[in-house]
């Protein structure tokens, strides 16, 4: 059985919903990964999933258009996204009140705007990286100063150093920014991990503010990180969306979950969500992916993990265990080219060039992860393995 936003893993006795594209139909799309190379390249950076949308969310779509139900999303006090959502929170033990679940045109803009609002002298954010580039964007964005300090990466996963982030606090910072679970290696952290980072938070005075739009991709049992962060914090912040984990990245609409009722308050009557509203589609796309939505994303979980275990299999061959990342609750391997025969990541993207694969670059993240690159693996089998033939090939594997 599923439950709620967090079906598990179990493939549903329903007819299959889910099935990916082909490299033909792919080709045909006019969507940003398959529009800016050549026929001979296989795209595999951009955080799309090449898979069918779910009909649930092309009926909702196509009942919107036949009745020219286009105009503005309803406001904050009228969708009924917020009663989905606050009973899908309470399944794993989060519970706040319903006025504070604030709708915005994206992710990366609430984020900003969260920035924006921070008193003028706590306006450094620390963030825990490797982080994808979008979000020390975002806090520049918002007037603020980005200051990464990284996670420890293993073989075994990726985890907080509290020490390290409690050294980088001067009085200054005024959040905490993370992704969870952790893009690119998809690792997830744990209770007492979030019990350290939310004691060192309310000491220093900080807000946690955690970007899970990967989140419907990890099962109920992955959730306590996030229940104990809500339970030992008084100021946390999460921003959300369904855009990416249902395939619909296109429709603009994100959401913030606050733990804090006069953080809420400040965002609801000082931010400027006017300027970038959810679009009218969101709500009803949202409210399809969280409802009938969901035995499609249960088979989509299913579909990336088959692939990871796939990729992880061929690189563990050839690639030492500290070269490569991918636990699962992304679509995204994190691979060391060097280990592959590639040279330093400027001349790197020539030679991926040649070697017919485009990959996410890794410098992006910082430059201690110049040589990495990020893969995603939300595509058609088919499509994967002769990428990373074409990746082995290039060593000679």
């Amino acid at each position: 059985m599923r439950s709620g936003y967090f079906p598990c893993r179990q493939m549903p006795s329903k007819p299959s919903q889910f099935n990916w594209l082909s490299e033909t139909d792919c080709r045909k799309r006019s969507s940003l990964k398959w529009s800016r190379f050549g026929k001979d390249v296989l795209p595999l950076d951009v955080a799309e999933f090449d898979c069918r949308v779910s009909e649930h969310i092309v009926n909702a779509i196509a009942q919107k258009a036949r009745s020219s139900d286009l105009g503005y999303f309803p406001g904050n006090e009228r969708t009924k996204l917020r009663e989905i959502l606050q009973k899908q929170y309470q399944e794993i033990g989060i519970n706040f009140d319903i006025a504070n679940l604030q709708f915005v045109g994206g992710l990366l803009f609430a984020i900003s705007e969260i920035v924006r609002l921070l008193d003028r002298s706590k306006k450094k954010i620390i963030v825990l990286g490797p982080a994808y580039p979008g979000l020390c964007n975002a806090i520049v964005s918002g007037g603020g100063v980005p200051e990464v300090v990284n996670l420890c990466c293993t073989a075994d996963g990726v985890s907080i150093d509290v020490d390290a982030v409690e050294a980088a606090c001067d009085g200054t910072q005024g959040a905490v920014l993370m992704t969870f679970p952790h893009v690119p290696t998809g690792s997830i952290f744990s209770k007492q991990e979030a019990i350290d980072l939310a004691s060192l938070a309310t000491r220093a005075g900080m807000k946690i503010v955690i970007d899970c739009i990967y989140r419907p991709l990890l099962d109920l049992s992955e959730m306590d990180f996030l229940k104990s962060i809500f339970e030992n914090s008084n100021d946390v912040v999460l921003a959300e969306s369904v855009t990416k984990s249902w395939a619909v990245s296109s429709i603009r609409g994100a959401w913030l979950a606050f733990s804090n009722y006069k953080t809420g308050d400040i965002f609801r009557d000082f931010s400027h969500p006017r300027v970038c509203p959810p679009t009218a589609l969101f709500e009803c796309v949202a409210s399809a992916c969280l409802t009938s939505g969901l035995d499609w994303l249960a088979e989509a979980r299913v579909a990336i993990r088959e692939n990871m275990l796939v990729a992880k299999k061929r690189f563990a061959n050839v690639l030492s265990s500290d070269s490569f990342y991918c636990f699962g609750s992304t679509p995204f391997i994190w691979v060391n080219l060097r280990e592959l025969g590639f040279p330093p990541y400027r001349s790197c993207f020539n030679a991926l060039r040649r070697a017919k694969v485009s990959l996410d670059d890794g410098s992006g993240y910082g430059s201690e992860w110049e040589g990495f690159g990020r893969i995603n693996v939300a595509c058609d089998p088919d499509v994967l393995s002769e990428a990373i033939d074409r990746l082995l090939h290039y060593k000679g594997c």
